[in-house]
């Protein structure tokens, strides 16, 4: 598995996923691709609608993807946690992808920590998977700076897994030293 066969795929309601999933892309030198939904989850009504979703389990409409993810030896999906479950869009996504998925890694981002484990489980169910890394930021660790640390823990879990990335990640930070 090489890093080019690498893809961080994401929702983000708030955005909060979106910077954490870049960053992850970034660090990893990978393809990125966000799953998006004809309709809007901003605001009030979004954040009730979302949480109607997660609670009755809802898989709402998705747009197709512009990757083909049969290219790609490592899916690393990503989302927040709402109501205590996998939020809609990714739910649709891993639905309608899981047979295209080798590898998976899980990012979950949430208000706080209840219930981290619970939602790896059910994404490892969601995708018949386990994943090679997961990946938990709260909504402190995320306003704190602190995720940054996560994300070096859950990218060097991913390197154990395969080396190549590993190699990678090293190059892009040394190129990134001598760049600064």
């Amino acid at each position: 598995m090489n890093p080019e066969k690498v893809i961080v795929v994401y929702f983000s309601r708030t955005g909060k996923t979106k910077a954490i999933a870049r960053e992850i892309s970034n660090k990893l030198g990978c393809a990125i691709e966000e799953i998006k939904t004809p309709v809007s989850y901003s605001g009030f009504l979004g954040y009730q609608m979302a949480a109607i979703q997660a609670t009755f389990g809802m898989t709402p409409e998705i747009k197709s993807l512009q990757s083909n993810l049969n290219d790609f030896d490592l899916v690393i999906l990503g989302g927040p946690v709402w109501a205590g479950g996998i939020c809609g869009p990714l739910r649709s996504f891993i639905q309608n992808y899981k047979k295209d998925f080798k590898n998976v890694a899980f990012i979950a981002t949430q208000r706080g920590n209840s219930g981290r484990l619970r939602i790896f489980d059910k994404l490892q169910v969601s995708t018949g998977r386990p994943p090679l890394a997961a990946l938990s930021v709260t909504e402190r660790d995320f306003k704190s700076g602190l995720y940054r640390n996560n994300i070096s823990a859950f990218l060097n879990k991913l390197s154990l897994s395969n080396p190549k990335i590993g190699r990678r990640r090293v190059a892009a930070r040394e190129e990134a030293e001598t760049n600064f």
